[in-house]
């Protein structure tokens, strides 16, 4: 991994070659080749991964099976919940769907890369993230209220032909005027 690899990602558009060599000194790089998994549905989320190369497919478990959930492309960091909340476990699993260059920030990355550009620029990645995560779920839950709050259409019920009244009946509504 070098300072120019990372200077190409617009998240460090801003940033000076120094301190993106200083991140590359810092942080660990990894690979991936496709199909791998990165990270998997209920780990300890301990560490996040910024994509410098390559696609994640984000999927999750459910009742009916493997769900995809959304695909990750480079130049985005991931897991990055797991540098936030201590003890936190990952809630998706990452699959490599191309071959993947990454570096691995850890908390204690963090604290070294603190005074950084670098480190400004990791936690306006992060806040954005979770900025527009936390407006899916506003707008998931406004389109939920609002389908519970649309008042149910009655059923139509099915058109049974009612019987025809005959003997007493028929001479009991034809007194009452011929209803029948």
């Amino acid at each position: 991994m070098t300072p120019n690899q990372l200077a190409s990602l617009p998240l460090f558009a801003d940033v000076p070659h120094v301190e993106l060599l200083h991140l590359v000194k810092t942080c660990r790089a990894i690979r991936f080749s496709r199909g791998e998994v990165v990270f998997r549905e209920g780990e300890v989320a301990d560490r996040a991964l910024l994509l410098v190369e390559g696609s994640l497919q984000a999927s999750t478990q459910t009742a009916r099976g493997h769900t995809v959930l959304n695909a990750v492309e480079s130049g985005r960091l991931v897991g990055e919940s797991g540098l936030m909340v201590q003890s936190e476990v990952r809630s998706v699993t990452l699959t490599a769907t191309a071959f993947v260059h990454a570096l691995v920030i850890t908390r204690r990355d963090l604290t070294r890369l603190e005074g950084t550009k670098v480190l400004a620029a990791i936690q306006m990645s992060m806040l954005k993230v979770t900025a527009l995560r936390l407006r899916r779920t506003q707008d998931q839950m406004q389109t939920l209220v609002r389908k519970k709050s649309q008042p149910k259409s009655p059923r139509p019920s099915p058109k049974v032909p009612s019987p025809k009244p005959t003997g007493m009946w028929r001479s009991f509504l034809n007194a009452l005027g011929g209803l029948a």
